[in-house]
């Protein structure tokens, strides 16, 4: 099993590049409206720099969050490459889908920021353009390049079938070290508040390693691992406690229960889905 320290370090690098930022913005692309100039350049500057600042989290301007985008859209295609070994003419295709996939997102941005200009001074219209922010963020966290992308269609065209095994294969070794590191922060938080000891945590570990990767990572990798440990039968959670701990894990058990709505909006859950029994209850 992965190392403490391990799972500390990539839930670091995880938390580094997909800060807060499941999936597309309504489709108004093609929308043609006019909108009015900012008279005052300094009003407009501190503007721009707070709708940078909310669609990249973490960042400056939106520089910057393009620099980090092809970053990770970089790292997965290094990542590609290296299970699969690609000629250079798929290695080519296969950027040129990655570079649609950024360009599209940015056009999307671009629309977004059109809309915040014409609705600085109305707040009604300013809080329809943040709710449209939040998609944006969602699809930074998860990365540019999951299924619905112009890169994933690609490669169901490019890679021959033996090279799309090896694909998969390495992204699901990828997917399951991810989760050991979201199960990793979770129990760190809950130990920050709630003593465990090393049996404990090995078998809570092994409770939730038992069930598959989830279907998204994101910011919310830590949420999914608390609302799974609340899902969990009580006759599988309850013996790992004592007394004392388990009444007080009742109030964090009803929190994360209470996510499974915002949990399926992100996409981390379909409705319908189930863990592996009845929720744990006190």
């Amino acid at each position: 099993m992965t190392s403490p320290f391990l799972l500390t370090a990539l839930a670091a690098l995880i938390a580094f590049l997909a800060s807060p930022l499941c999936d597309t913005l309504p489709a108004d692309d093609d929308e043609i409206v006019a909108f009015p100039a900012t008279s005052n350049p300094a009003e407009r500057n501190v503007a721009e720099i707070n709708f940078d600042q909310q669609v990249f989290p973490g960042l400056v301007n939106a520089a910057d969050g393009r620099r980090r985008l092809e970053t990770q859209v970089k790292f997965q295609l290094t990542e590609i490459d290296r299970a699969c070994q690609l000629t250079e003419a798929q290695r080519e295709r296969l950027t040129l889908a990655a570079r649609g996939d950024l360009q599209r997102f940015f056009e999307q941005v671009d629309v977004v920021r059109r809309k915040f200009d014409a609705a600085k001074h109305d707040q009604e219209k300013l809080g329809q353009v943040w709710q449209e922010l939040q998609p944006l963020q969602n699809r930074q966290a998860r990365g540019l390049t999951g299924q619905d992308t112009v890169l994933a269609k690609a490669l169901s065209k490019t890679l021959t079938e033996e090279q799309a095994k090896q694909v998969e294969a390495a992204q699901a070794e990828r997917r399951q070290f991810r989760y050991e590191a979201g199960i990793g922060v979770s129990l760190n938080a809950m130990e920050a508040w709630l003593a465990l000891t090393n049996n404990q945590r090995q078998a809570l570990t092994k409770l939730l390693l038992d069930l598959p990767p989830p279907r998204v990572f994101g910011q919310y990798d830590h949420m999914l691992v608390n609302y799974r440990l609340a899902s969990l039968p009580q006759a599988k959670v309850q013996p790992i406690f004592d007394n004392r701990q388990w009444q007080a894990l009742q109030q964090f058990l009803a929190q994360a229960r209470a996510m499974r709505e915002h949990l399926i909006e992100q996409g981390y859950l379909s409705r319908d889905e189930n863990v592996t029994g009845p929720e744990v209850r006190p």
